[in-house]
């Protein structure tokens, strides 16, 4: 109650936890221990851009991650009723 929400790796039910983030569970035919690993990581992620950096110029890898993103975003905003949004204008996201 003290802050509002669960937190990990807790929940309201007893004997089940969340799993971490970047975490997945999967749990074989036949076996009673589900299997408990990361389906993505953040430093693999940047240790594989900087082996492999691109050849594409700032301006076109601008543009893809805008692509990526307005994607992204559109993908959130399918519903049957209108959607809006609310930005924080709360002392801890003004500067100081």
């Amino acid at each position: 109650m003290r802050h509002n929400y669960v937190p990990a790796p807790y929940t309201i039910h007893e004997g089940i936890r969340k799993l971490p983030p970047g975490q997945m569970l999967t749990l074989a035919w036949g076996t009673k221990e589900p299997v408990v690993e990361p389906y993505w990581s953040a430093r693999a992620a940047a240790e594989a851009g900087f082996r492999t950096p691109s050849n594409r110029s700032h301006a076109a890898l601008t543009d893809a991650l805008d692509s990526l993103l307005r994607d992204a975003v559109a993908g959130q905003m399918v519903a049957d009723v209108p959607l809006g949004a609310f930005l924080s204008g709360g002392i801890d996201s003004s500067s100081s």
